[in-house]
C-alpha cells in the first residue's frame, strides 16, 4: 500500500489492477487483491464443526459454560510472538471439542480435568512417498492419546515454514506406535523438503508441545 497526492481528483474504487482510497493517514493506492474461497472438503468439514459446536454450546447450562470460562483463564494460548492472550468460555470449548469431534473422539459438555500429555520425545519424520510420511519417535505414547500431524507447502529451496503455515495432516489411531505413518493431504516431489509438527492428544483434546522435524524426499 502506498499513499499519494491525487491530480486528477479524488480517486476512489478500482481501476485495473489498482485500489484507491482514503483513510485517516490520507489517500491511498494498494493492489487489488481477490480473496480465496475454494470451498473444498475440508473447509466444509471444518465450517460444519465450528457451526454445530457454536449451536451446542448454547445449550450448555450456565454452570457449564462459567465452568468453560474458568478453565479459558487459567489455561492462557501464546500467539505467534510468544504473548500470553486468553480465550472466552466460548473459543475454549469449541476449539477442544472440534479437534476431538475431528479425531472421532467423545466431546466435552465440562472442560478438561487433567493436563496435557507429555512431549513427544526425538520425532523423526520420513518421507517415504509422495503422499506418505512416518513418523518416528522414542518412548510409548499416553494411554489412551493419539498422534497428530501438521506439513508445510513443500518448497524446493531454503525457508523454515511455521505451524501457522502448516495445514493438518491427520490424526493416528489411539495408542500410537513408532513408526506411524500418514497419508499427505500434498505431494513431495523428490528433492522437495517439508516441516513437518507433531503432538500427542489426549482423550479430552488437549495437546501436547509441539514438535517440528524437517524432511527431504530422496
Amino acid at each position: 500500500m502506498a499513499k499519494f497526492a491525487a491530480i486528477l481528483g479524488l480517486l476512489r474504487g478500482k481501476i485495473s489492477a489498482n485500489v484507491f482510497s482514503h483513510n485517516k493517514g490520507g489517500d491511498y493506492v494498494r493492489k487489488l487483491s481477490t480473496p480465496t474461497n475454494p470451498n473444498s472438503t475440508r473447509q466444509q468439514t471444518v465450517r460444519s464443526i465450528l457451526s454445530t459446536l457454536s449451536a451446542a454450546f448454547s445449550g450448555l447450562t450456565s454452570t457449564q459454560k462459567e465452568a468453560w470460562g474458568t478453565w479459558a483463564d487459567a489455561n492462557p494460548r501464546k500467539d505467534p510472538l510468544g504473548n500470553n492472550y486468553t480465550l472466552t468460555g466460548h473459543q475454549a470449548y469449541v476449539g477442544i471439542n472440534a479437534r476431538l469431534s475431528d479425531a472421532g473422539l467423545t466431546l466435552l459438555d465440562d472442560p478438561p480435568d487433567e493436563v496435557a500429555p507429555t512431549e513427544l520425545v526425538v520425532p523423526t519424520v520420513t518421507i517415504s512417498a509422495a503422499t506418505s510420511a512416518s513418523v518416528a519417535f522414542t518412548g510409548t505414547a499416553p494411554t489412551g492419546s493419539v498422534l497428530v500431524l501438521w506439513m508445510s507447502q513443500p518448497q524446493n529451496g531454503a525457508g523454515d515454514p511455521n505451524i501457522d503455515q502448516c495445514t493438518l495432516v491427520g490424526y493416528s489411531s489411539a495408542n500410537p506406535t513408532t513408526p506411524t505413518v500418514f497419508t499427505l493431504p500434498m505431494s513431495v516431489q523428490s528433492g522437495q523438503t517439508v516441516n513437518f509438527y507433531c503432538a500427542f492428544m489426549s482423550t479430552v483434546g488437549l495437546l501436547g508441545v509441539l514438535e517440528k522435524d524437517q524432511a527431504t524426499r530422496a
